[in-house]
């Protein structure tokens, strides 16, 4: 809270926050922040509304444990002592390094691969300081001591384990995925109205087909959803037809829908081919798990 008589000026008329990080209500007063679980009065250092977080030696209106410099609340509901999180976070990193000099195998293994992923492992790491932050005093020190991270994917377990590894190969399998996935152009995708699949198709180019849709009178008040993305032919066949046999009792002309015929005929379901572009789908489902 600024002193009577003085005032602060940032720079930036537009920038919205204030102490601890939360957002200034200005239209309330001088002096007040909003957070998830409460409105707090910097002037008295209290807040509004009853802490949602009982503690029996605490009034329902103190905040940050009566230590605003030694503890923080971001959210308003529950304040943690940072001093001893960082604490508990250092001899973590401590404790991982022992393990990783114990270990030098799988230490190497670990390093290696991040060396050979680092997207992969940024990502892997990135988890375990979201899962640490949300787990407590002492999970806030793992996560402001990240470095550890690498070696600790959790209090007490030893550091650069195959754990560690095969989270990053499951990363960039993920990833792998997710860039064909990417990368391919065509696909099997639905019309939609409130949700209910009127029609269902494939094309070598779902961008192309949603515009056309989009232009067209008869499909443009519907929603067009991607389903399956790839450039396999044979794919595209067997998801059609899959798609086609899972909303026919919606997208069928006979129900109202607007698929006029079927997506493989009979005669085709039953020679090789048409056997293979079932395959091929059920490999390309495969895939996606």
């Amino acid at each position: 809270m600024a002193l009577p008589g003085r005032s602060y000026y940032a720079g930036n008329s537009s920038y919205r926050y204030g102490f601890n990080g939360q957002e200034k209500s200005d239209e309330i007063g001088d002096g007040f922040t909003t957070a998830k679980f409460w409105e707090y009065d910097s002037r008295i250092g209290k807040r509004w509304n009853v802490d949602p977080v009982e503690k029996a030696d605490e009034s329902p209106y103190l905040t940050f444990g009566g230590n605003p410099i030694k503890n923080n609340d971001v959210n308003g509901d529950d304040w943690w002592d940072i001093t001893k999180g960082v604490a508990q976070g250092a001899w973590n990193d401590v404790q991982g390094i022992a393990q990783a000099v114990r270990h030098p195998i799988n230490t190497s293994k670990a390093l290696i691969h991040a060396a050979a992923h680092p997207i992969n492992t940024f990502n892997t790491i990135k988890s375990e300081i979201k899962k640490d932050w949300n787990s407590g005093d002492q999970g806030k020190g793992r996560a402001i001591w990240a470095v550890g991270s690498l070696f600790i994917p959790g209090e007490g377990e030893a550091a650069a384990t195959e754990k560690t590894v095969l989270a990053a190969e499951k990363s960039t399998v993920i990833l792998e995925k997710a860039a064909v996935k990417e990368a391919a152009k065509g696909g099997t995708y639905t019309l939609r109205e409130s949700g209910i699949v009127k029609r269902t198709g494939r094309t070598n180019n779902l961008a192309r087909r949603k515009l056309e849709h989009e232009a067209s009178e008869e499909t443009g008040h519907l929603t067009f959803v991607e389903e399956h993305r790839t450039d396999n032919y044979a794919a595209q066949r067997g998801l059609e037809h899959t798609l086609y046999e899972l909303h026919k009792g919606t997208a069928a002309t006979s129900k109202g829908g607007l698929n006029k015929i079927r997506a493989m005929s009979e005669k085709t379901l039953k020679s090789e081919k048409g056997k293979g572009y079932i395959k091929a789908a059920e490999n390309y489902l495969k895939k996606q798990k």
